[in-house]
């Protein structure tokens, strides 16, 4: 029969636990037998139903908080995405404006190609370089029409 725990090492055992640190060093923080600290995690376990609630509560606590973070740096999130769209380039432009749209708005039902004009191989990608010659291809040349 597993040894039930004081409350002192009921609540370090489930820290510990939820910090990651193995059954072996809990058993010797805590002063009970490691088979005892295993026992007490299992499924049916003396201690599982309150572990599995302190993770919870935890994990809850953490994403609370980091949708606080989130929402303090939003502005200055907001005012670079915004600075971005000043930028010399059409491709960083599209894509600050799609970012912020997206997020405010919700994304399009439709989605919105951005293809440069440009002829320079350089400067396109291999799809639109072989649909090009592609294209070329299946143009018929000029031919004179008798006179």
């Amino acid at each position: 029969m597993a040894k039930h725990p004081t409350k002192k090492q009921r609540d370090e055992a489930i820290r510990l636990k939820y910090q990651g640190v193995k059954y072996e060093d809990i058993s010797k923080k805590i002063k009970v037998a490691i088979g005892t600290i295993q026992n007490w995690f299992m499924r049916d376990g003396l201690l599982f139903d309150e572990y599995t609630i302190y993770a919870r509560t935890e994990e809850a606590e953490a994403r609370s908080k980091m949708r606080a973070d989130i929402r303090e740096g939003a502005g200055t999130a907001v005012k670079m995405m915004t600075g971005l769209m000043a930028s010399k380039n059409d491709h960083v432009k599209h894509k600050a404006a799609k970012d912020l749209m997206d997020r405010f708005l919700g994304k399009a039902t439709q989605p919105l190609e951005f293809k440069p004009e440009t002829d320079d191989p350089d400067e396109m990608s291999w799809d639109e370089i072989v649909a090009e010659r592609e294209s070329r291809s299946h143009e018929k040349p000029n031919a004179k029409k008798p006179a």
